[in-house]
């Protein structure tokens, strides 16, 4: 990524040179002005400097307030003090090849002037009450040391810059010895930190941290000349989640983020101008400015743990991910977009981290307007389903979304009913003749319900994967079609769908085992058709989606009764031989009866096992 090399030269030029104060410029007191004032010896701008730092008055009677002059002769020392911390700063930045986390702590490391450390009043007189025991005069060359009126830390209750603060905490070390603050955790004076005039953001690193930074990585923005930042979503065709998102953010940083419509546009923004808020996000490893310039990657805190890393997910795939539907509409796909590289690369990283398998990143792509992007998607239905239960993507929550997939993947289900199909597909092209139009979106996806229940009705459709049709799409209808279309596929046809391809092993030997079941129960006396109907009923009460889908498809499921009738004849065959004692080998069966598949081998020892051994295998 780019490191902003401009900011850093100009903010070393202004320690060196004179400045300009004005309306735009960060007021720095260590850094953006110090030097100019100094060499100008411009009294104003020292005044205002001091009563702005201090909260003290600079003259007093037409004379110097004694905390003036000590503040004064503070300075130099403090122009010195800054000089050393920027050569340490210059060192670090070798090239600007310098990756995304490296930037941001330059970034923060020059910018930590917002930082002000409060300490209760109480706290300082115990100390100085210590300092005045040990010897006389150590009050006043504190308030020298430190550049400021130790008094008005007290009395009027001022906070600290972060050199001052170190200051003191040096001076009192050195002169009352380093036990006393050994006392204090971390050997630290207790104090707060303050950005401006907000007490600092220190949130417990969390899975919800993790998520809320990766929607700022996905639809965030952090200014880097103003301390404003948003999340931009679409209200529209996403209320659900904006309705998250706000709660997210409200339950990390109560009462700071506000709601702005955009007008004209399907989108909001939630909006803060807090410097802790800020401040915050600078030291997570976020980087403020042109994120696909910068061509960030995913936050450090994502790759902590496990938990973690499925809260970047989560924010990730919520704001640049996608559910797409396959060219047949017989299943969706999982995949995420960006314009940075590196993101993809790291959604990549952490899918495999939590155990999910992935593609390849593929691109750039170019598009016809906006930046190249590259994409990644999550292969096969296996890792779908793990996806999607490992991370629960609020995208794939989404009540319309749901519906516009789901009934598309409805409408897919008729594919042997090419009128139903062509029915729809002709009255869609009329009513949104653009193909951009026919995406997901709130008003699409209603129409589109709407559009499928008039046709089925006027086609007599009577049932949908099973449930009863009664002229209305319902959510158990919905909820089918997509557990379908993740689910891992059982039963494969043949690319033109004449006939069924193979039947995963693990279900075929679950299927001989309950026709096993069924013959016993009923003495053996029932037809092919009889037990194919009691294997239909035994896998609807169990909700098997994928063959629940291929029952309410009159074509499919008569393959399906195809491919199985020599199997319910074979077992049947073998069941009632071996209950008359008749001699019959597995051999001769099989080839009586035409078994010839791979799981042969494994139906043979299932069947040992459930006939007498004395029968020849």
């Amino acid at each position: 990524m780019e490191v902003d090399f401009e900011k850093i030269r100009e903010l070393r030029k202004n320690c060196q040179n004179t400045v300009e104060i004005s309306q735009n410029n960060l007021v720095n007191p260590e850094v953006n002005e110090l030097s100019a004032e100094i060499k100008k010896d411009n009294i104003e701008l020292l005044k205002e400097r001091y009563k702005q730092e201090t909260g003290g008055r600079a003259l007093y009677a037409g004379k110097e307030t004694k905390g003036f002059k000590i503040w004064k002769e503070s300075l130099s020392q403090t122009q010195a003090d800054i000089n050393e911390e920027l050569s340490e700063v210059s060192h670090t930045i070798k090239d600007e090849r310098v990756d995304a986390q490296k930037s941001t702590d330059d970034f923060i490391k020059l910018y930590d002037y917002n930082k002000r450390v409060k300490i209760e009043p109480l706290v300082l007189r115990k100390f100085l009450e210590q300092l005045k025991n040990k010897e006389i005069g150590l009050i006043t060359r504190l308030s020298k040391h430190i550049g400021s009126d130790i008094y008005q830390h007290i009395n009027q209750e001022h906070t600290f810059s972060i050199i001052a603060y170190t200051k003191l905490k040096e001076f009192i070390r050195d002169h009352l010895g380093k036990q006393i603050l050994s006392k204090f955790p971390q050997d630290e004076i207790p104090h707060e930190i303050f950005i401006g005039s907000e007490k600092e953001i220190n949130l417990e690193d969390s899975k919800k941290v993790s998520e809320l930074l990766s929607i700022y990585e996905g639809d965030g923005y952090i200014n880097e000349k103003t301390y404003e930042n948003y999340i931009t979503l679409n209200n529209i065709d996403e209320p659900a989640y904006v309705n998250y998102v706000q709660k997210l953010l409200d339950d990390l940083f109560p009462g700071i983020f506000q709601l702005y419509d955009l007008k004209g546009t399907k989108a909001i923004r939630l909006r803060s101008g807090s410097k802790s808020v800020h401040h915050y996000l600078n030291s997570k490893g976020l980087v403020p400015g042109n994120k696909v310039k910068h061509q960030i990657g995913v936050h450090p805190l994502a790759f902590r743990n496990k938990e973690f890393a499925v809260g970047a997910l989560k924010g990730l795939f919520d704001t640049d991910g996608s559910i797409s539907l396959e060219r047949n509409f017989n299943k969706i796909s999982l995949s995420y977009v960006s314009s940075s590289k590196p993101l993809v690369e790291d959604f990549k990283k952490l899918s495999e981290f939590i155990g999910v398998k992935t593609g390849n990143v593929n691109g750039p792509y170019i598009a016809k307007k906006g930046e190249p992007y590259y994409t990644i998607r999550i292969a096969g239905k296996s890792e779908m389903d793990k996806f999607i239960k490992i991370v629960g993507p609020e995208k794939f929550k989404e009540p319309l979304r749901r519906v516009y997939y789901g009934t598309s993947l409805i409408i897919a289900n008729f594919d042997h009913n090419d009128i139903i199909i062509k029915d729809i597909e002709d009255q869609i092209l009329k009513d949104y003749p653009k193909k951009w139009d026919r995406r997901y979106s709130n008003e699409f996806s209603l129409y589109l319900k709407d559009l499928t229940e008039r046709m089925l009705i006027k086609h007599g459709c009577l049932n949908i994967y099973g449930i009863p049709f009664d002229g209305k799409i319902s959510d158990d209808m919905i909820k089918v079609a997509l557990e379908r279309a993740i689910s891992k596929t059982h039963v494969a046809f043949t690319k033109d769908n004449t006939k069924v391809q193979f039947i995963n092993k693990k279900l075929k030997l679950e299927i001989c085992e309950l026709i096993i079941e069924f013959l016993k129960e009923n003495k053996h006396d029932l037809s092919n058709d009889a037990i194919y109907t009691l294997l239909k009923e035994h896998f609807y009460k169990k909700k098997n989606f994928e063959l629940m889908g291929i029952f309410s498809n009159n074509f499919k499921d008569k393959q399906l009764s195809d491919y199985l009738d020599k199997y319910l004849t074979f077992i049947s065959a073998f069941f009632k031989a071996t209950q008359d004692k008749k001699n019959i080998t597995y051999r001769q069966a099989k080839k009586q009866y035409k078994i010839y598949d791979q799981e042969h081998a494994s139906i043979r020892r299932f069947l040992k096992g459930k006939f007498p051994k004395e029968f020849d295998f």
